[in-house]
């Protein structure tokens, strides 16, 4: 299977982009870090001109992006799920992100988060969108045309969750998360259920 990302820069000068979040939920980075001083510049390194013709004419929303530096910028983005690429307006050019430059980006109310996952044979590097966050992150991408749920622990690649109550039972691993999901009797299969029984658990 091809690399979503087939960046040569960015493959070879290959950054960490998701340090460790010792507990802290993905939501604070964008409270805690100061915003760069020269933005159009620093931006300039994370980033390449778009290939995408329509890129120009897609809709650009307010956001805010967090380097591999830890700077946050201020931006127009635009994610484009159909090429999995994250895109920002930059001197009025639409230019398209090194996932492995980059810790975070909130583009409108959304935030995601590029790290690595398991294709169908090797690691490869995508976006998700955090759902929740802190112990453990649930994530989710369009794969397919259909949302696909993955969790991840820290700096190890996202794993697919599978939507049953033996699988997140076990992947929770949590006596008092466990009980919550029988009390509330949540349908793990229904987001807005799944969601709640993960902000609970990354809450305790």
């Amino acid at each position: 299977m091809k690399y979503i990302f087939p960046f040569l820069i960015g493959l070879l000068c290959f950054t960490a982009s998701i340090s460790a979040q010792d507990s802290t939920a993905i939501s604070e980075l964008f409270a805690q870090n100061e915003f760069s001083s020269n933005s159009d510049n620093d931006l300039l390194f994370i980033c390449r001109a778009s290939l995408d013709e329509h890129a120009k004419q897609d809709k650009w929303e307010a956001g805010i992006l967090i380097d591999y530096n830890d700077k946050a910028h201020h931006v127009e983005s635009h994610y484009n799920s159909t090429t999995d690429e994250m895109q920002i307006l930059l001197r009025n050019q639409s230019r398209t992100l090194y996932p492995q430059k980059v810790k975070a980006i909130k583009v409108g109310e959304m935030i995601f988060v590029p790290c690595e996952y398991k294709g169908s044979e090797t690691l490869t590097y995508g976006y998700f969108q955090v759902l929740s966050s802190n112990r453990i992150d649930l994530l989710v991408r369009f794969e397919n045309m259909n949302k696909a749920f993955y969790t991840r622990k820290e700096n190890a690649p996202a794993k697919s969750l599978k939507l049953s109550k033996s699988s997140i039972i076990k992947e929770l691993d949590d006596k008092k998360t466990t009980k919550y999901l029988k009390e509330q009797q949540l349908d793990i299969k229904n987001e807005q259920d799944l969601v709640k029984l993960f902000n609970y658990h990354n809450s305790l």
